[in-house]
């Protein structure tokens, strides 16, 4: 399956042509991401030759192994909070030999503020910096919750300097971070041992 975080066209601007190539079954998305003909590609999304489920907090993918996959945002009954595009993101944790990874689209202050002030564990090993690395109120109070041991940054070369010349002492102090400007694709190992990051760009 294809679980898609938002309707933002860099969040699943190749997702109609992978369904198609890889023939995947199913598309999941959240109860807030609506087919719109006016936003580039997503009504060809919708027309492709798959299933479509939605998901929303709490629940749990089924069929996956011995890796949990968690939707831990946004919850069924978020419709009263009016929620942006980028907030109605779905945030799924992904578990495996103990070891956690927090997939967080582009939650910004809202939904990281809900999603700390909630019954769930936030703590992960690994997280996808919410919003392409962005800095918002919340930011330094989210990652004290969840105490990545590594943190991932999906975003370009400008966002890439400003982490690494802004952000390092603090909010990235003693954890290893990885971006996409500079790096590539990353792939992340779960095992017995602490996670591994394998870049596609190696810095060193």
């Amino acid at each position: 399956g294809m679980i898609i975080s938002h309707p933002n066209w860099d969040h699943y601007s190749a997702a109609a042509e992978l369904i198609t190539a890889a023939k995947i079954p199913k598309l999941m998305i959240s109860p807030y991401f609506q087919a719109d003909p006016k936003r580039e590609g997503l009504s060809e999304l919708f027309r492709a030759k798959t299933s479509k489920t939605v998901i929303a907090s709490p629940a749990e993918l089924l069929g996956t192994g011995q890796a949990r996959i968690e939707i831990l945002w946004p919850p069924k009954s978020a419709s009263a909070l009016r929620l942006s595009s980028n907030d109605s993101s779905l945030v799924t944790r992904i578990t495996y030999a103990g070891r956690r990874i927090l997939l967080t689209g582009d939650i910004s202050s809202t939904a990281q503020r809900m999603l700390l002030s909630g019954d769930i564990d936030p703590k992960a090993d690994v997280l996808i910096w919410p919003h392409h690395g962005a800095v918002v109120d919340t930011t330094a109070s989210f990652f004290q919750a969840i105490n990545p041991r590594i943190v991932l940054v999906s975003c370009d070369d400008r966002r890439a300097e400003q982490i690494a010349q802004q952000h390092r002492a603090n909010l990235l102090s003693g954890r290893q971070y990885y971006t996409t400007a500079q790096n590539g694709a990353l792939t992340v190992l779960l095992g017995a041992k602490a996670p591994e990051v394998i870049p596609f760009i190696s810095t060193e």
